[in-house]
């Protein structure tokens, strides 16, 4: 009896150690198991948009307030799956998104299978929700707060291939002022990528050769020293609202220094690719013009 104890003890510390480890190294992500021929086939077809499109962001859907509702409060599945589609649908002629886009279906389940409807949403993931062009969203780690929120002004536009993040002025000021609240981990940013593992852009790397004022990461896993991948996914969580997890440390890009000209630069590729050196299909760049 004891020993039959101690192995069913023993095969709950092992899944819980896997588990663990796959949250932090994000396996399962760059296994690709969730990912059929088809999908596969679809992303090595993609062709960059030659032209220029303003994306901006949108705010109306999700309360800059903890404490306020947002649009997507209360929404059955089906309704759900109307706005995020019709939201793509916006844009469609940058061809980012795969022509059958079902939310539920294929590999954007791992993203939005733990869904609750007639839930109430956290505002910050109701806004990575509704901006499904924002293929990076930054945040101030360890918090899920997009910085966008706080920074109206902010200019988001896509050009050939490149999807450029410009801040300014009094918008540059708040960028700062967000990242650098007191707080143990001032000056760091978090770069979410599920909008763009949503679209089928499932490996990123910082490349620090065209990055300004940013650091290093220590770990040989870090986005700036190898491919990154991390599809993240919406479930009602400790606030028992729709939210979105998990915590990757991985994606914590830091700053040298306040208040100084500031670009991030993100190469984004559909398939592995063989070199952190290869083209990427897809750049999403931050630039933060202090005065």
């Amino acid at each position: 009896m004891r020993k039959n104890i101690l192995l069913l003890v023993l095969i709950v510390l092992a899944a819980l150690v896997y588990t663990k480890r796959d949250q932090m190294t994000g396996s399962a992500d760059l296994a690709g198991n969730e990912w059929s021929e088809e999908d596969l086939a679809t992303l090595d077809s993609y062709e960059p948009f030659a032209g220029t499109v303003d994306i901006g962001q949108k705010t109306d859907f999700s309360s800059y307030s903890s404490e306020g509702e947002n649009a997507l409060d209360g929404m059955t599945y089906d309704e759900l799956a109307e706005m995020r589609t019709g939201l793509v649908d916006e844009y469609r002629i940058l061809g980012l998104y795969p022509q059958q886009y079902q939310l539920f279906e294929g590999y954007h389940n791992k993203i939005y299978g733990q869904i609750e409807a007639y839930q109430s949403w956290l505002s910050p993931a109701a806004y990575f929700f509704t901006n499904p062009y924002l293929m990076i969203i930054s945040t101030p780690a360890p918090y899920i707060n997009p910085i966008n929120m706080a920074c109206p002004d902010v200019s988001i536009v896509y050009n050939d291939a490149v999807i450029d993040e410009f801040h300014s002025g009094e918008d540059a000021r708040t960028w700062f002022d967000q990242v650098y609240k007191p707080r143990k981990d001032a000056g760091t940013v978090w770069l979410f990528m599920v909008n763009a593992w949503d679209a089928g852009f499932r490996f990123a790397h910082v490349d620090l050769d065209q990055c300004v004022n940013v650091v290093a990461g220590s770990a040989q896993d870090h986005i700036t020293r190898g491919v990154h991948s991390r599809s993240y996914y919406y479930h009602v969580g400790q606030y028992g609202v729709n939210n979105i997890s998990p915590r990757d440390t991985r994606a914590w890009v830091s700053l040298q220094h306040r208040d100084a000209p500031t670009q991030i630069y993100v190469k984004l590729w559909r398939l592995h690719p063989d070199s952190l050196a290869d083209d990427p299909d897809l750049v999403y760049r931050i630039t933060i013009a202090a005065e």
